[in-house]
């Protein structure tokens, strides 16, 4: 008859390591604070389970078998493998850690985080990995609850108190226009704005964006010619175009570097957002 792990209590292969290092059932309950007869129960139970004599009594000390001997080496090493396994569950020591983390971030946050996290852990976890995990507009709660992320980075929005959630900035958006676009003021009304043909992002959060709520609930942004997911595509359409788009004022900034982007500020509050860490 084949023995499966399911017909066996885990706890007496956990007392007969102990026993079989300890030489004795006496010390073995000592270091398990049980009773002695309890690891003596503990041992009958198992020999009973295998059907096969684990120790025997000789000059009133207690003796492994060779079946033991060997069945020590295999049960030992099968138990050092999942207390390894729960160490690095429980605790994380960065240099050591080869773990993989799966973040999220918007574009504005890619900006911020990844330039000063990528050398912080150079220096000091050489081997942990980063995934950057695509935004899904699909219960992002339950993402970071489920452990399919341990960190987002993103636009202000509700979750539960199982979430920890940290604002770190204010930011706002911004209207950019490329070389080919008809000049336009440096400070537009939302009015002003909603006359402007724009790239629509595509991206599916405009819950999360007011500005960008705004537009929908206008059929302004769900009525874009063009739509596109990609806010780096959008921002190449801008410049090589006539059309302008609408961008968080932070990623704006950094990008005009090296595309040659004007920036108009709205001066309106619905151009507001906050940016937080779940």
């Amino acid at each position: 008859m084949l023995m499966s792990i399911r017909n066996i209590d885990l706890n007496l292969l956990y007392i007969f390591i102990s026993v079989y290092e300890s030489k004795s059932i006496t010390l073995a309950a000592e270091r398990l604070c049980l009773s002695q007869p309890a690891v003596s129960n503990a041992l009958t139970r198992l020999k009973k389970t295998l059907n096969q004599t684990l120790f025997i009594n000789k000059n009133r000390q207690i003796l492994p078998t060779r079946l033991a001997d060997a069945f020590y080496k295999e049960i030992k090493g099968s138990f050092n493998i999942i207390e390894n396994s729960l160490l690095k569950i429980s605790n994380f020591v960065p240099e050591d850690s080869q773990r993989t983390f799966h973040i999220a971030t918007c574009n504005c946050g890619d900006l911020i985080l990844f330039p000063k996290l990528i050398p912080f852990l150079k220096k000091y976890a050489p081997d942990v990995s980063i995934n950057r995990i695509p935004f899904s507009d699909n219960n992002l709660e339950q993402q970071i609850l489920k452990g399919d992320l341990e960190l987002m980075m993103f636009f202000d929005f509700p979750v539960g108190n199982e979430v920890s959630k940290e604002h770190l900035f204010y930011d706002s958006m911004s209207l950019v226009t490329g070389p080919q676009h008809h000049s336009l003021p440096s400070k537009l009304s939302i009015d002003e704005l909603m006359t402007v043909e724009l790239v629509g992002h595509g991206s599916g959060f405009e819950q999360y964006i007011p500005l960008l709520a705004h537009f929908k609930e206008n059929k302004i942004y769900s009525n874009q010619q063009l739509s596109i997911e990609n806010i780096w595509s959008v921002l190449d359409i801008v410049v090589t175009s006539d059309l302008a788009a609408v961008v968080p004022t932070f990623f704006a900034k950094k990008v005009t570097k090296y595309m040659p982007l004007r920036i108009h500020q709205l001066d309106d509050n619905i151009a507001s957002l906050s940016v937080c860490l779940y």
